[in-house]
């Protein structure tokens, strides 16, 4: 046939065409993918190697080798594509404008081994797949009852069989526009047939050498406004895909595509060495996968497989997480990509709740399953994938309700309450108990973004505002940690309201304003409508409050959902960090410096590495095994000009080191006054509290940890490396957080202090008053 340029432009994006390559019982994950014009092989999820393809226009051989030049050659590492075989999926999009109807598809793959086209060689295919159009262009895909047709050889060893798919998780399924030929599922329904000759294939199958490959499709009935017979699937950069003789390819088992059939090809080659991973691209299998495990949690939930569940939960969790870890490395997620994880992330909330119930007393499983499920979402936010649509959040809130009151119930004992307590009586006794509160909140759910931003647009926003004389690594460094503690309110909406708007209503009218006292309260004062603010920087995104008589600094750390049993209002936490809860959303606050890029440039310009970690805490390494450790105070910057710092200068602490008042000063020279008051470095050190059953709160404002009935103490700003006699007593003393406590007058005061010693370090609690 001719090129049709009109019909062209039709078909175009027509096919992405993935093939994960497994021989053996248990199919390894090599992926070979065509996304557009572009070809991509993987190796466990990780791509090793990528080319454009530029010309499809070549005919086979008899044999089915291409014979034309310009198809790429791709070389990859042999030892990554031993032991494997053949599965496939790909998209089939039909022309923008198309009238609803049906469209019919006979589609296979064939690999060929150039040196042996006809004793090493793989062909397979299925009659019908059936793509429904229906009004405003939404298409389905739906596989009936078949099989699919699988024949192989390697040497004498040749099979032809058809495997019946005999459940969604069998070997040939569908999803949308979507649909897989798993290699994986398909290994294991041929071992269970015991043939020798299939087995002989299976064990006997490596892809080393050059081999040739095609993805072929032809329409075969068609209803409403059909597509035209001589309609051609075609690349991103408008080359026509070639047609084939069908008969050229299929030499294993009876021909069962047509002449106006149409196919893209290409060729790979696997030698020895090493090659190089190309940046950009996503695996296509992960996301089968990651598509699969989702639908197989649902299954496995609703049949009430508890330990089957959890596993499939653990699944969809790590294909996010690679997912999440390509884009992190400058990958890229299609369209299609980034709804298929959305619907993961929603089949998998759906089901959480009833999870979760099944779990019950099971802590252990329980634990494992919320902890898996907040990665999810987490890993979601790493991937640059936002939850536009409403309904996603709602489904998060329902799961995140499902957890609270399943810790609340486990802690019912500690609570002082009975079971069926009501939400007002959970409230009140919350409120009296910040150690299962912590636990509640420690457990709840984060609600994803429903603005994203990439790493690589954060780096450049802060690096072209660092100040002058600043590290030129320092904006990739900053942003990385701005990404990951500091939250944008106006980014999370919930109910059809951004956070950034719930805390203007929180501050606005009758209710409570943010006063910040020792007592670690939050005073009531009523705010007049109007004269409240608050704006992130659009740089850092640090939250800058201003109130009638208030003005404070934040980073807001987390934004969770709980259930209407957690005390609304403002109260904190006990690692002194602000808790605000309206509308059923927790928002974590914590103070910071009102001019973050400018104070981490100041450190790293002094020669110390900074950190900031995501309660708010500075880690900073003095080299030479020494480290800094500390919080921002709440201090009140009202009646001044937060929207400039100027330049930052660093004020070291006078008086005694147990005062309240001992802190470094950290000064704007528009005359902004802020102070960093010592924390401990160590986060394992309140771990190691709770795990002993001692209770303490921090006040941010001195810095001081009150323990009831064990006294008062101030942390040292600094951790230093261990003496022998100090490591001496962490090996005799450490408890399973690695943390020992030895009690002994530091500064000879006559008040007894501890040494909070740790593999990594000695830093001191001095006893105050």
């Amino acid at each position: 046939m001719k090129n049709n340029p009109s019909c062209q432009k039709r078909l175009a994006q027509a096919i992405i065409a993935t093939m994960m390559i497994g021989w053996g019982a248990h199919a390894s994950a090599n992926d070979f993918a065509l996304v557009n014009n572009g070809l991509t092989i993987s190796v466990n999820d990780d791509v090793i190697a990528n080319a454009t393809l530029t010309n499809t226009g070549a005919d086979a051989t008899a044999s089915g080798i291409l014979t034309t030049p310009s198809l790429p050659q791709v070389v990859v590492n042999s030892a990554s594509l031993s032991t494997s075989i053949p599965t496939f999926s790909f998209d089939l999009a039909l022309p923008a404008g198309i009238v609803p109807g049906s469209h019919t598809f006979r589609v296979g793959l064939v690999i060929v081994d150039e040196a042996n086209p006809a004793n090493r060689r793989f062909e397979a295919y299925i009659n019908n797949l059936v793509l429904n159009v229906a009004a405003g262009g939404t298409v389905t895909g739906t596989i009936g009852a078949q099989d699919m047709f699988v024949a192989a050889r390697r040497g004498v060893s040749a099979f032809s069989t058809a495997l019946t798919n005999e459940s969604p998780n069998g070997p040939v399924s569908v999803n949308g526009g979507n649909i897989t030929l798993s290699g994986a599922r398909a290994v294991n329904v041929l071992r269970a047939r015991n043939n020798s000759a299939i087995n002989a294939i299976l064990d006997d199958f490596a892809l080393t050498g050059t081999f040739t490959f095609r993805v072929i499709v032809e329409q075969v009935s068609k209803t409403g406004t059909p597509l035209p017979d001589d309609a051609r699937l075609v690349l991103a950069n408008g080359t026509a895909l070639s047609t084939i003789n069908g008969g050229t390819l299929f030499s294993l088992m009876n021909n069962p595509f047509g002449a106006s059939s149409f196919a893209i090809q290409g060729r790979f080659q696997a030698v020895s060495g090493t090659v190089t991973p190309p940046p950009g691209t996503v695996p296509p299998a992960t996301i089968t996968d990651m598509t699969t495990a989702a639908n197989d949690f649902a299954q496995q939930v609703a049949a009430g497989n508890l330990s089957a569940a959890v596993n499939a939960l653990t699944s969809v969790s790590g294909n996010i997480n690679s997912i999440a870890n390509s884009v992190q490395g400058g990958a890229t997620l299609t369209a299609a990509q980034t709804t298929a994880v959305q619907s993961a992330v929603a089949a998998v909330l759906d089901n959480a709740s009833a999870l979760l119930t099944a779990a019950g007393s099971d802590s252990e499983t329980f634990t494992s399953a919320v902890n898996t499920l907040i990665q999810i979402l987490e890993d979601m936010k790493r991937a640059l994938v936002p939850a536009t649509d409403d309904s996603l959040i709602e489904k998060v809130q329902t799961a995140g309700v499902a957890v609270v009151n399943a810790v609340v119930e486990n802690n019912l004992t500690a609570l002082g309450l009975q079971p069926g307590a009501s939400n007002a009586q959970i409230r009140a006794a919350l409120e009296n108990n910040r150690a299962v509160l912590d636990a509640v909140l420690e457990a709840a759910l984060p609600i994803p973004p429903f603005v994203v931003e990439s790493q690589a647009a954060v780096n450049a926003r802060i690096q072209s505002n660092l100040p002058d004389g600043a590290p030129p690594s320092l904006g990739a460094k900053l942003g990385q940690i701005v990404s990951s503690t500091v939250l944008d309110p106006d980014a999370f909406r919930v109910g059809g309201m951004t956070v950034g708007e719930m805390l203007r209503n929180l501050f606005s009218g009758s209710t409570t304003a943010l006063t910040i006292n020792d007592e670690r309260n939050g005073a009531v004062s009523a705010a007049t409508v109007g004269k409240v603010g608050i704006v992130s920087d659009p740089v850092s995104g640090v939250v800058k409050i201003t109130l009638p008589d208030e003005s404070y600094a934040g980073m807001i750390s987390s934004v969770k959902a709980v259930a209407e049993s957690v005390p609304p209002g403002i109260s904190f936490r006990r690692n002194g960090s602000a808790l605000i809860v309206t509308n059923s959303v927790a928002i974590e606050l914590s103070p910071i410096s009102l001019d973050l890029i400018a104070f981490a440039a100041a450190v790293e310009g002094a020669g110390y590495d900074f950190d900031l970690r995501s309660d708010g805490s500075l880690s900073f390494d003095l080299g030479q095994g020494n480290r800094f450790g500390g919080v921002f105070a709440y201090d009140n910057l009202t009646g001044q000009d937060l929207s400039t710092c100027g330049t930052l200068s660093i004020v070291d602490p006078t008086g005694e080191e147990t005062s309240a008042q001992y802190a470094f000063g950290v000064n704007c020279s528009s005359g902004i006054q802020q102070r960093v008051v010592p924390y401990i470095e160590n986060a394992n050190f309140f771990a190691s509290l709770d795990a002993n059953n001692i209770p303490y709160s921090v006040d941010r404002n001195t810095g001081i940890i009150t323990s009831e009935g064990n006294g008062r103490f101030k942390p040292g700003f600094f951790v230093s490396p261990r003496t022998s006699a100090e490591t001496s007593f962490h090996t005799a003393n450490a408890n399973a957080q690695g943390i020992a406590f030895e009690a002994v007058d530091v500064n000879g005061d006559g008040r007894m202090d501890f040494k909070v010693i740790s593999a990594s370090g000695t830093q001191i609690l001095f006893g105050v008053n």
